[in-house]
């Protein structure tokens, strides 16, 4: 299989894996927002966008959504106060509020 016709990158890490959690910060997943070398006339590991997700969460599809979202150059949903604000959308924060798509910006 050639990998290389592929635009994004998903790993799924271990159950229990805190590599990137910070005190007092759980996480689900973390992407990259769109590839991280954009320009397609100079290919190279950084043309993709990468996504890594939780082994404890990785079979929530709002996950997917939010964080492939990123991967696709969407930035978090926000409200007036708050970076995850917008509830409606699958760039806002929806964990417990089921699966949202994506709002027109």
């Amino acid at each position: 299989m050639d990998l290389s016709t592929y635009n994004h990158r998903v790993m799924i890490l271990p159950k229990g894996h805190q590599a990137f959690q910070e005190a007092d910060c759980n996480w689900a997943g973390i992407s990259t927002t769109g590839p991280m070398n954009p320009d397609p006339s100079n290919p190279s590991v950084y043309s993709y966008s990468y996504t890594w997700l939780s082994g404890d969460m990785w079979d929530n599809t709002w996950l997917w959504f939010h964080e492939l979202g990123h991967a696709l150059w969407l930035q978090h949903a926000s409200s007036p106060t708050a970076e995850y604000g917008d509830f409606s959308s699958a760039m806002g924060a929806i964990r417990s509020f089921g699966l949202r798509c994506f709002n027109a910006p």
